[in-house]
């Protein structure tokens, strides 16, 4: 399945590689990778709101990953959620 996803992500059909990738979080509870990726396909078709979920539980499931939290206080801030991209951004810099 991820093989596929992958495949499908590199054709730039980023709406299904998205769906595979989600399904692949929730099939693996531990690994922020899978969730990472279903972020980034979400981000690349524009469906914002899905995009900051996955990459949401991707830092629940690593948060020291300071690029996921680089690209959520960016996605807080172009929602305007002041409040949530103050918190993404302190969190960056605890983890310089």
């Amino acid at each position: 399945l991820e093989q596929y996803g992958t495949i499908v992500g590199l054709r730039s059909m980023y709406e299904e590689a998205s769906t595979v990738f989600r399904k692949l979080a929730d099939l693996d509870t531990t690994s922020s990778e899978y969730a990472r990726a279903a972020g980034h396909f979400f981000l690349r078709t524009q469906k914002l709101d899905y995009a900051i979920a996955e990459y949401e539980r991707t830092v629940q499931r690593d948060p020291n990953d300071s690029e996921t939290w680089e690209r959520l206080a960016d996605l807080y801030d172009n929602k305007g959620d002041a409040q949530k991209a103050a918190a993404a951004k302190k969190k960056i810099d605890e983890l310089k």
